[in-house]
């Protein structure tokens, strides 16, 4: 918390795990103005999102639980601008799903059905409208937009994966983090162990948007460390889409935060 001139911790602000054997925070998510907070919690047999929020103090509001949450750390949380809806993802070899949760009072009901066979990043738009994952392994990124029935529909035909809302890479890793403009119509994709026009691995971001079809927004972002990794770690977008965050750099390499701006 920010208090004038300097930023403050206090105990009041320290969320620690439900258990000494209970891991907290290995994927976290804020809304917009810092009132709703969910926090991943895995170890033993606890898998669970809790949702805190701050009115003058933070209190943890109620647990999100499924069965289907994997045991391990590589699980990614997001949330709407308004803190009412969660989206949630990974895997552990052998269920790869993603959830969504709309946030009403003290609980959260899961809106439409659980998204198989995804792994990899997550993200979403700034109302919960639309949201995108990406799939390192076979190397796509889906873009789902909410029907309003009970359903995520594959943003251009919701029939088959085998269009236009499928965005298809043929580097290794595409897809390893995405990250989407308040909209949902841009998105920046990492694909961090592409090889360059001199280095390998140097790592690439795309910025595309939609247009009745994804169309690249300017060249691709090329890394410029040979196995340098650009946009492995994290990438983002800023709201209007204009600016970009990635991390390039590998624990053999000095490490770099790197801004882009476009237009």
């Amino acid at each position: 918390q920010r208090d004038e001139d300097t930023w403050e911790n206090t105990e009041d602000y320290n969320i620690v795990g439900d258990g000494a054997s209970v891991f907290a925070g290995s994927s976290v998510a804020l809304n917009s103005d810092g009132t709703v907070l969910a926090v991943y919690q895995s170890g033993g047999s606890t898998r669970k999102i809790s949702v805190w929020k701050r009115s003058g103090s933070w209190s943890k509001a109620f647990d999100i639980t499924n069965s289907g949450f994997p045991a391990n750390t590589e699980f990614k949380v997001a949330i709407s601008d308004d803190g009412n809806r969660i989206i949630c993802g990974g895997g552990d070899g052998n269920q790869e799903k993603v959830w969504a949760y709309d946030i009403s009072g003290g609980s959260a009901s899961q809106l439409g059905d659980e998204l198989t066979g995804l792994y990899g990043a997550i993200d979403i738009d700034s109302d919960g409208s639309s949201i995108a994952v990406g799939h390192s392994v076979n190397k796509t990124v889906s873009v789902y937009d909410w029907g309003g029935s009970s359903t995520w529909e594959l943003r251009d035909n919701p029939m088959t994966t085998l269009t236009e809302g499928i965005i298809t890479g043929t580097d290794t890793n595409f897809g390893m983090r995405v990250s989407l403009s308040k909209t949902g119509n841009r998105i920046a994709i990492s694909d961090p162990y592409a090889d360059g026009s001199e280095n390998v691995n140097v790592g690439k971001v795309h910025v595309k948007d939609w247009n009745g079809s994804w169309v690249d927004v300017g060249d691709t972002i090329e890394g410029a460390q040979p196995n340098g990794y650009l946009g492995n770690a994290q990438i983002k977008l800023s709201k209007d889409g204009t600016y970009l965050v990635a991390t390039d750099g590998h624990k053999t390499y000095p490490a770099n935060v790197k801004i882009y701006e476009g237009s």
